[in-house]
């Protein structure tokens, strides 16, 4: 700080300006929080019906029905076409971006006057040479002096040629092979940063999500525990998560806040003990993979299709928590701010009321706070203490993350407070999607703003079932045997006596008339008849399959017995039928397996990658998100998420490895491959048999290894040394990559 001069004015710090300033932004801000929460809450009450009929689905898929027979077809289907569609994590494929590619450049072709010096020597004739005649000269002086000179000089510019064509050839295989390495690299990263966020558990009970309610949600996030993070739902251990929590804790004890300090200083005790511990990592890094309920989303009134949320100028997730875990994810909110937070309370599990059928409970759906479809409820209204919630549970707040793409930025409220949970932020990974959603669908209808669901396609069919089953089990209650007898000829007190008996009791009957037979006052009870094919649920069941997608064959339950051919038959039809959702499931992954490169390209680096991939691994060190299209094109194996059908892919594989393996030998041939290269090419080969046989044996352990110290043989020879038939052409050959040409010691 400079001195001031003699006779200058002090600096005056105009703190009456700052005061303006300062709440000037906080109107502004109280005012932008109240505007967007609006939005959000406009939204939601256009769409409160289908959150109600998300309710009303997920009461089908747990079975709940008044029927007195419940049979819960809704929720075997979604439990077999999860099974069906997603059994495990898919295949990744990345190849080199498809470009156009310059013409090949054609080999030198030799001069006449070089192919004269390496002409060979003509054969014998096998005739006696005559008297004075002497054999024909063969190379260089088969040639008049000027003229070897000049072909000595062709053969040297013929040498730099093929010299330069084979470094050019050289630099192209090297380029093909870092984009291969690249690829490898890459697709390696990607399946490994899957697994990392447990990427199957999400994407299960994502697809259950959407064959319930309709439409299911994945949130994908990079986590670096910074302040731009994203909120998520999985809490992460490690010591930056826990130095947080350590801090709300000193802070309560400090300013006694906590109701009981016994119970804090032990909780701070506890958890320094943690720290010291040091079991966590410093800081976690990795994939962040959430599955968001249906309900928690968000989006603006006017975007007539929920599918393209690409496309919508804003998406907001509502996410609960505890107000202490939002005290650690927002260390800067104050403590009053949050205290004026909505509370809510997560409901007691509890099935709807016996007597109320599925139907009748969605017709009161907005009377009924049971059918509410979130686990949490405000805790503000009284009807709902000790109804639907448990008392003394409403400490969770809910919070709302909106992603507004026009501004490019993401807003972090709490229900119920004025200011923003913590400043707007961007991104600091850029995508070219900017919205870390992914949304899953598989029954969509033309001009619906929302999908349907299969549970709300099938429920009458389900109604139906549970209705017959029920009117069968009443009618077979009904039609119990049973015995008549004439009471005017027995006394009244063995008449008392049979009206009371039980099922197998042995009873003693006295009859007025002893001579009279026993059977002439006894006879079987009647009962209506009953028709089973009154209460046949096979055509209902059809129904219900061809709604699902599913067959007999899959489910099990064969009625009727078939050939071989029949039951192949029907389990091509269940893949032509279920064909449509596995290509719209693997497109979602496509887009997810993309997203994920785009973020690990630009937050990962060499060095992080070959403790991933392997020493070998190639990563570029600059990258932008558009430059992903340009450089690889990033796909998911077709049908690699389903169980394998190793039946098929045996018979297909045992029809084409008799080509493909004729074929290595070949093109090995003609490209002078040596015998390592070519058993690397068979054991590949190998392990690609073994693997579509679903068969899991270690192929290194079946493949004999090279001997230490031994010597390959050379090219175009044999394993005991003898030129190999129909080898390619070596070097120093006519027809070799050099040319042929003679040494400079042959010249």
């Amino acid at each position: 700080m400079s001195a001031m001069m003699p006779g200058q004015e002090p600096e005056m710090v105009d703190t009456d300006g700052e005061e303006l300033a300062d709440a000037k932004a906080k109107r502004e801000e109280y005012a932008a929080v109240r505007k967007w929460m609006e939005k959000i809450n406009q939204s939601r009450r256009f769409d409160c019906d289908v959150y109600s009929q998300m309710a009303v689905d997920r009461a089908y898929a747990r079975g709940e029905s008044s029927f007195a027979v419940n049979v819960n077809l809704t929720g075997g289907a979604v439990d077999m076409m999860t099974a069906f569609l997603y059994a495990k994590d898919p295949d990744v494929a990345c190849s080199p971006a498809a470009v156009v590619m310059e013409p090949k450049m054609p080999a030198p072709v030799m001069p006449d006057s070089v192919k004269m010096l390496t002409a060979p020597a003509p054969e014998p004739t096998g005739k006696p040479m005559k008297e004075g005649e002497t054999m024909p000269p063969a190379g260089p002086m088969a040639l008049p002096p000027e003229a070897q000179q000049m072909a000595m000089q062709d053969a040297q510019m013929y040498s730099q040629e093929m010299a330069q064509y084979g470094q050019i050839q050289a630099q192209k295989r090297a380029e093909r092979d870092q984009r291969k390495r690249f690829c490898e690299s890459l697709e390696i990263v990607i399946s490994k940063s899957w697994v990392q966020g447990r990427m199957k558990r999400q994407a299960m009970r994502w697809v259950r999500a959407a064959l319930t309610t309709g439409i299911g949600w994945l949130k994908i996030q990079w986590n670096e525990r910074t302040q731009k993070d994203a909120v998520t739902l999985k809490r992460v251990a490690d010591l930056q998560s826990n130095l947080a929590q350590l801090k709300v804790t000193r802070a309560a004890i400090e300013d006694g806040t906590g109701p009981e300090l016994d119970a804090l200083y032990q909780q701070f005790t506890e958890e320094l003990m943690g720290l010291m511990g040091q079991a966590e990592v410093l800081v976690s890094r990795g994939l962040i993979i959430d599955l968001v309920n249906s309900e928690d989303m968000t989006f603006p009134v006017g975007l007539t299709d929920i599918m393209e949320y690409t496309d919508s100028p804003w998406i907001d997730q509502r996410i609960f928590m505890s107000k202490d875990e939002a005290q650690v994810m927002f260390p800067d909110l104050p403590m009053e701010k949050l205290k004026s937070a909505t509370t809510f309370s997560q409901r007691r599990p509890a099935a709807p009321e016996m007597g109320q059928s599925p139907e009748v409970v969605a017709g009161g759906m907005n009377l009924m706070p049971s059918l509410n479809p979130s686990q949490f409820v405000s805790g503000s209204t009284g009807l709902l203490d000790g109804l639907v919630t448990q008392p003394g549970t409403g400490d969770f707040v809910c919070i709302h993350e909106t992603w507004d793409r026009d501004a490019g930025v993401i807003r972090t409220m709490i229900e119920g407070v004025e200011c923003y949970a913590k400043p707007p932020y961007a991104p600091d990974i850029a995508t070219t999607r900017f919205y870390g959603f992914f949304g899953l669908a598989f029954t969509e209808a033309d001009n619906t703003r929302y999908p349907q669901s299969l549970c709300w396609r099938s429920h009458r069919l389900v109604d139906e079932f549970n209705s017959a089953r029920t009117a069968w089990k009443n009618i077979r209650q009904r039609a119990l045997q049973g015995v008549l007898f004439d009471g005017t000829k027995l006394d009244a007190e063995t008449a008392t006596r049979l009206q009371g008996t039980a099922v197998g009791e042995w009873t003693m009957v006295k009859l007025i008339n002893p001579e009279m037979p026993i059977g002439s006052a006894f006879m079987p009870k009647p009962y209506s008849p009953i028709d089973p094919a009154v209460y046949d649920t096979s055509p209902i069941l059809r129904d219900f399959e061809r709604i699902w997608g599913l067959q007999e064959a899959l489910q099990g339950s064969v009625q009727v017995e078939k050939t071989a051919t029949e039951a192949e038959i029907q389990q091509q039809g269940l893949g032509q039928t279920s064909a449509y959702k596995r290509d719209i499931l693997e497109g979602v992954l496509t887009d997810i397996a993309n997203y994920t490169a785009e973020i690990v390209l630009q937050r990962l680096d060499g060095e992080d990658v070959k403790v991933i991939a392997g020493p070998a691994a190639l990563w570029p060190e600059q990258f932008k998100a558009d430059d992903l299209a340009t450089m690889v094109d990033v796909k998911i194996w077709a049908g690699t998420t389903g169980k394998p059908n190793t039946t098929a892919e045996r018979q297909s594989w045992g029809a084409i490895m008799p080509m493909v393996q004729n074929m290595i030998g070949l093109i090995g041939q003609y490209r002078g491959a040596g015998p390592s290269s070519m058993a690397d090419s068979f054991e590949n080969l190998l392990a690609i048999t073994l693997d579509r046989a679903g068969d899991t044996v270690d192929v290194a352990s079946l493949v004999p290894q090279e001997a230490d110290g031994g010597e390959m043989p050379a090219p175009g020879q044999d394993q005991m040394g003898q030129p190999a038939p129909n080898s390619a052409p070596q070097p120093g050959q006519p027809g070799s990559p050099d040319g042929g040409l003679p040494t400079q010691g042959a010249m």
